[in-house]
Order: structure tokens, then sequence, then C-alpha cells
């Protein structure tokens, strides 16, 4: 996360980067992440740039390609926008598949954006 964060950063001249992952084991018992990154909007226009660099990135350390789902566009004051998103976050964060690990092992990990200064 801290070297999407740095890249998207530089990348898009983000002041504010706020992210996490979730761990789950499938069916098959093969472990697995989901990520989710909140981007200033009014920077990030198109989310292909943002899939292509973090495509890079997996690439340049040796991990294999991710696969992207979903991205959503929440404007300030809609609220479909904004439920479309909370529904896919609470799928991330569902319960029934993070199991399968050493109890210290963490399920998951989320940063946190505070509210602007007005």
């Amino acid at each position: 996360m801290r070297v999407f964060k740095k890249r998207l950063s530089r990348r898009y001249e983000l002041l504010r980067i706020a992210g996490g992952w979730t761990r789950e084991t499938g069916r098959s018992g093969i472990q697995h992440y989901h990520v989710v990154l909140f981007l200033d909007g009014n920077k990030v226009r198109w989310f292909r740039g943002v899939q292509d660099l973090i495509s890079e990135i997996m690439r340049m350390r040796g991990y294999p390609c991710p696969s992207f789902v979903k991205s959503h566009m929440v404007h300030r004051d809609e609220r479909q926008g904004m439920s479309e998103a909370f529904f896919h976050l609470s799928y991330i964060a569902k319960t029934r598949s993070k199991s399968g690990r050493a109890p210290s092992t963490n399920d998951y990990s989320f940063s946190r954006l505070r509210a602007k200064e007005s």
C-alpha cells in the first residue's frame, strides 16, 4: 500500500490518499487480497491509468497481475453512488471467508482520511 500511495501521489499530485486491504481464503483454500483506494476524483478522472500503474508495480515486484473488478465515482451529494460504493465495501469486509490463517495474522488494514479543516 505504501508503494501504491507514493506512486499515485506523485503521478496525480494527490495530497490525500486512503486505502485498505482484506485477506480472504476462498473455497480453494488459496489466500487472496481485496484492495480499495480512495482517490480525489477531481484529479483522477480515468481509472484505467490507476489500473496500469498498479499492474506495473505488481509486475516489477514479481506478483501476479491483479484483476480489477469495479471503480466508483462518488460525488459529494450523490446518494446512489455512495450506496453502490458502500455495498461493494461491505462485500470486501464480509467475515465468512476470513479464516484458515494463524490467529496472530491480520485479516485487514485500512487507513483513515480526516475531514478537511474548513
